[in-house]
């Protein structure tokens, strides 16, 4: 696929679908599946526990997607100039900029509410996490390192996130020696 040309984003005529799920990036959403590694290490497997960890990793998912989509929305035109970015959604016009506009940050609040429903703590960790992930995503990486260090290193930041917050969902509290 050739990269698009710089100049205004218009519409593409077409299925929206398929754009729309790659913006989304579902294969991020295995990642948040560790918010079952507490109900499983607790053994746990009942209804609420695991309702409750299938909130929190519906929550996560969302604001996965709304955090992808805000950076394509606001990386657009270097994601235009980019070697394999170029060939995103946003940057080739296959899905319209006010789609993203009005969708992206959508997510990121109806993850929250999700959370919310799950449990209160669940938000903080989640506002945590976008704090995080928006540090990653800049020039602050080591702020981001060392905001969320963790005594189980080298495991990711927002894995460790990910993990803490299927902790929250159960009720189950982890560790929190942070350094």
């Amino acid at each position: 696929a050739k990269c698009a040309k710089l100049g205004p984003t218009f519409p593409k005529p077409g299925n929206k679908l398929w754009p729309m799920v790659q913006t989304l990036r579902p294969f991020h959403w295995l990642k948040n599946l560790m918010v079952f590694v507490p109900i499983i290490a607790t053994r746990e497997l009942t209804f609420w526990p695991l309702l409750s960890a299938a909130g929190a990793w519906v929550a996560l998912c969302l604001v996965d997607s709304g955090l992808y989509g805000v950076n394509d929305v606001l990386n657009l035109d270097a994601d235009r100039h980019h070697t394999s970015r170029c060939r995103r959604p946003m940057a080739t016009g296959e899905l319209p900029l006010s789609l993203g506009l009005t969708l992206f940050p959508l997510l990121l609040v109806l993850g929250g509410v999700i959370a919310w429903e799950v449990t209160p703590e669940l938000v903080v960790l989640l506002a945590v996490y976008l704090v995080a992930a928006t540090a990653d995503a800049s020039r602050h990486k080591r702020f981001a390192w060392v905001f969320t260090r963790c005594d189980w290193s080298p495991v990711t930041p927002s894995l460790a996130l990910v993990f803490r917050s299927g902790c929250w969902s159960v009720r189950w509290w982890c560790s929190l020696d942070w350094h």
